[in-house]
């Protein structure tokens, strides 16, 4: 065993290995004072050695210290950086240059007093994380927990990454990316805080950083009152390809976990998933904030899970696709739902308010695909279809707003629902020339305010198609079921018209006078 003690180092060069060696580095005891140092320079080697790093043991004294750089590798090495005491600094390993951390084992202690510093490790330039497993420690209340931190290129390769909570704010283990780094294809666990804390383990991008084709998943807390492990997004960093999942809570008022998106960040083509709590936990939630931005994301959100996009700068987000059984809240602002041309169904509730509050939410359907909705909604702020079909198949699928169908070949399908209340009655449908609309169901009609064909209201009464039988029959209307428009501003002579209309309708077609 070699034990260094104050400032001493041990160095390997060339194609030296540590072989199976058991190495301590101490931190330093005296302030200001130097702990031990271990460097591995050019292609050598920590082989299958047993490696323990320990933080400072005095104010301002150094924690150990193990520099990779060149070409050098941690092979199948263990290591351990072991928590400061007494206010020391951090154990540090880095990684510099080409370095890699190789297949090693790494474990970052949180601090275990309020102002103590819990383990470092940092890649720079353009060293990589490789296939190496890494465990960050969560720290007690006022502490710092384990830390690791990509600069420059650095990729974190195909490493596993697993972040413990802490027991208390900020106290959390975390993993953080800068500058123009990767988290490549690895493997990220964000885990709930210790204690009725709000203290995740969670995972930063910063600045250009990408999250890759990487899997990372949010924990939600496991007792009542303790928060879950989150991802952030925040500068111009992205989700890339990466599947990002955040579970619910698994106690009553426990926190689900949750990844957010701040300024001109993008969720780009990210598999975005929010499950729900269990035994009465929250929601795992997608939440958007500032100008971020939705690219082409799948966002599937389950249970109380939710995806907010309440605290977004108007006008509001796009994002690929919405599928699942969960929450959307819109605040007052637009949802853009279709961009990666998928078919989905959404049997979730979209709604306003939401993190920020507001009302006045509104859903617009783009791409090629079809958006099916099967649950009633609350959203107040109307619906646009631009591109595509979006099918309202239950009673208040599309909220409480006006609908438009907007451009020639677009397709709204109302079928399915108990009384055919598809569209408020107090909303207008507008359409133009080409567009389609399948009233596809039968038994009354669906009463609307108004019916708006190529910015020319049509009459009072029954519209439909020509296999429908009403009186105002329109090309763009297709299937046996029929609109009534019943004007606003609602007098009671208007209404007795409608009324009086449909029940001609009805004796019409039973064959009476």
């Amino acid at each position: 065993m070699v034990a260094d003690s104050f400032g001493g180092s041990t160095i390997f060069r060339n194609t030296a290995t540590a072989g199976n060696g058991s190495f301590t580095t101490n931190g330093a005891a005296v302030q200001f004072a130097t702990g031990g140092s271990i460097f591995f320079f050019n292609t050598s080697t920590a082989g299958n050695g047993t490696f323990t790093t320990e933080g400072g043991d005095n104010f301002f004294a150094s924690g150990g210290m193990i520099n990779f750089s060149d070409a050098s590798t941690a092979g199948n090495g263990t290591f351990t950086n072991t928590a400061a005491t007494n206010f020391g600094q951090n154990a540090v390993i880095n990684f510099l240059s080409g370095s890699t951390a190789g297949a090693g084992v790494f474990t970052n202690e949180g601090g275990a007093a309020s102002g103590e510093a819990g383990g470092v490790i940092s890649f720079q330039d353009s060293a990589s994380a490789s296939t190496a497993s890494f465990a960050n420690q969560g720290a007690a209340d006022g502490a710092a927990g384990g830390f690791i931190e990509f600069l420059e290129s650095a990729p974190a390769a195909n490493a596993s990454f697993t972040n413990a909570g802490g027991a208390g704010d900020d106290s959390g283990a975390r993993v953080e990316f800068y500058n123009s780094t990767t988290a490549g294809s690895g493997t990220f666990t964000n885990n709930g805080g210790v204690g009725s804390t709000q203290a995740g383990g969670n995972l930063k991008f910063f600045q250009t950083s990408s999250a890759g084709t990487s899997a990372i998943t949010n924990n939600g807390g496991a007792i009542s009152g303790q928060g879950g492990g989150f991802t952030q997004f925040s500068g111009s960093a992205t989700a890339a390809n990466s599947t990002i999942t955040t579970n619910g809570g698994m106690a009553a008022n426990s926190g689900g976990g949750f990844a957010q998106f701040f300024s001109t960040t993008t969720a780009s083509n990210a598999n975005l998933i929010a499950n729900g709590g269990s035994n009465g936990g929250l929601g795992g939630g997608i939440l958007f904030h500032g100008d971020s931005t939705g690219g082409t994301a799948r966002v599937q959100v389950f249970g109380n899970g939710y995806l907010d996009i309440s605290p977004h700068n108007a006008p509001g987000v796009a994002v690929g696709s919405i599928e699942g059984s969960g929450n959307v809240f819109l605040g007052a602002n637009r949802l853009t739902v279709g961009s990666n041309n998928s078919s989905t169904t959404f049997s979730g509730t979209i709604q306003n308010g939401g993190l920020s509050g507001g009302t006045g939410g509104a859903l617009t359907k783009i791409g090629t695909g079809t958006l099916s909705l099967t649950n009633a909604n609350t959203y107040s702020g109307g619906t646009l279809i631009n591109a595509g079909t979006l099918q309202a198949l239950a009673d208040g699928a599309l909220g409480s707003g006006n609908v438009s169908l907007t451009a020639s070949g677009v397709t709204l399908t109302l079928q399915g629902a108990g009384t055919n209340n598809y569209i408020a009655d107090g909303a207008s449908l507008s359409i133009v020339s080409g567009t389609i609309v399948n009233l596809d169901f039968s038994g009354n009609p669906d009463a609307i305010s108004s019916l708006i064909v190529n910015g020319i209201a049509q009459p009072a009464g029954l519209s439909g198609s020509a296999s429908s039988g009403a009186p105002n029959q329109l090309p763009e209307f297709m299937g046996m079921g029929e609109v009534l428009v019943i004007p606003k501003p609602g007098t009671w002579p208007l209404i007795s018209v409608g009324v009086a209309l449909l029940a001609v309708s009805r004796r019409k077609r039973n064959g009476s006078t």
